[in-house]
C-alpha cells in the first residue's frame, strides 16, 4: 500500500504539470551531526552522522553509514538507548555479516540483524529511493534477568576499590559462582545457555563465551570497557579489558581450576602482559584477528 501510495501521488504531480521526483542521491544529501552523550559506555562524546530526512523515507531518524564499522556502532548507539530499529543509507552496499560480527565483540549475547528494504518506484519503475531498514535482537532468551542478577552482585563490590581491584573482583567473582561445563556435544546449538552469560550467571555452568560474555556484562555495569575475544585456530574465547591505562587479555575460563574446586579462583591469565598473554600463555590469535579486536576497541570506548 505505501508503495502504490507513492507511486499516485508522482503521477498526480506529473498531471498537474509539476515535475516528478528525482532519485534520491544520498552523496548528495545534506548531512549533520548527532553528538553521544560524554557518560555512555560506549562511543562517549564521539559523534553519529544523519542525513537530511528526504520525500519518501518513513522513519524519524536516518543515519548514514560509510562502511560496517559505521553501522555497527550506529546499531550499538541504537541499543543502548532501547531503540531495536535502525533507518540508515550508505553509498556502497554493506555486508550485515561483518556488522553482526563487530556487535558480537562489543556485546554479551550473540545477535541477529534482520534488513528490510522499501524500494519506491515511478510510474516507469525507476526506483526514486530505497530506505534500508535494521531489526535488533538478542538471542539469549534470560538475558534481562541476569542482568538484574549482575546489579544484585555487584552491589556487594565496594566501590572505592580501583579498576584493577574491580577487574579482579568480577573475575573471581564469577569462578567462585561457576563451573565449567565438560563434555559439551560438537552439534549443540551455540544459542545454548551454556554459550550465553545468563548460562554463567543464573545456572552457575557454561563454557568459554559464557564466561567471557558473563565478564563482560559485570564489567559494563561496572563501567569497565571489556570485549568479547574469539580465536578460530583455538575454537576458544576470552576478554580485551581496559583497566585505566592500557588494554590486556584476561582469560576467565582458564583460571577456573578443573576439576571445579569451589571458592578457589586462580590468577594465571589475569595480570599477563599482552606479549606473555599470547606466547606463554598458549593462546593463539591471527595478527589479522589481533588488529581487528584493537580497531573494535578504538572505535567504541573514546581514549
Amino acid at each position: 500500500m505505501k508503495q502504490k501510495r507513492i507511486v499516485l501521488y508522482a503521477y498526480m504531480l506529473m498531471m498537474s504539470g509539476c515535475m516528478r521526483p528525482l532519485p534520491y542521491q544520498v552523496e548528495q544529501a545534506e548531512k549533520s551531526s548527532l553528538k553521544i552523550e560524554e557518560q555512555r559506555y560506549h562511543m562517549g562524546a564521539q559523534t553519529l552522522t544523519l542525513l537530511e530526512k528526504n520525500f519518501f523515507e518513513e522513519a524519524e531518524v536516518v543515519y548514514y553509514a560509510e562502511n560496517e564499522m559505521e553501522l555497527a556502532k550506529i546499531i550499538q548507539h541504537s541499543f543502548d538507548s532501547g531503540i531495536t530499529k535502525v533507518a540508515y543509507q550508505s553509498e556502497e552496499p554493506l555486508d550485515m555479516e561483518s556488522v553482526a560480527q563487530i556487535l558480537c565483540v562489543v556485546n554479551p549475547f550473540n545477535i541477529v540483524l534482520k534488513q528490510y528494504d522499501v524500494a519506491y518506484k515511478d510510474l516507469n519503475e525507476h526506483t526514486l529511493y530505497t530506505s534500508h531498514h535494521i531489526e535488533l535482537q538478542c538471542m539469549d532468551e534470560r538475558y534481562e534477568t541476569a542482568q538484574r542478577i549482575v546489579k544484585e552482585r555487584l552491589s556487594h563490590m565496594d566501590d572505592t576499590l580501583s579498576i584493577n581491584e574491580k577487574i579482579q573482583w568480577i573475575h573471581d567473582d564469577i569462578i567462585k559462582h561457576s563451573a565449567y561445563q565438560e563434555n559439551i556435544q560438537e552439534s549443540i546449538d551455540e544459542n545454548a545457555p551454556y554459550f550465553q552469560a545468563s548460562g554463567v550467571l543464573l545456572d552457575g555452568r557454561g563454557v568459554c563465551s559464557g564466561y567471557s560474555r558473563a565478564f563482560m556484562m559485570m564489567a559494563q555495569e561496572a563501567d569497565i570497557p571489556a570485549l568479547y575475544v574469539s580465536s578460530e585456530q583455538m575454537n576458544h574465547g576470552w576478554n580485551y579489558v581496559y583497566d585505566g591505562s592500557s588494554w590486556r587479555y584476561i582469560d576467565v575460563t582458564w583460571d577456573d581450576p578443573l576439576p571445579d574446586q569451589g571458592m578457589i579462583a586462580q590468577d594465571t591469565f589475569l595480570w599477563m602482559s599482552e606479549q606473555d598473554f599470547l606466547n606463554e600463555g598458549s593462546h593463539q590469535l591471527r595478527p589479522e584477528e589481533q588488529e581487528i579486536i584493537k580497531q573494535i576497541a578504538k572505535a567504541f570506548f573514546s581514549f
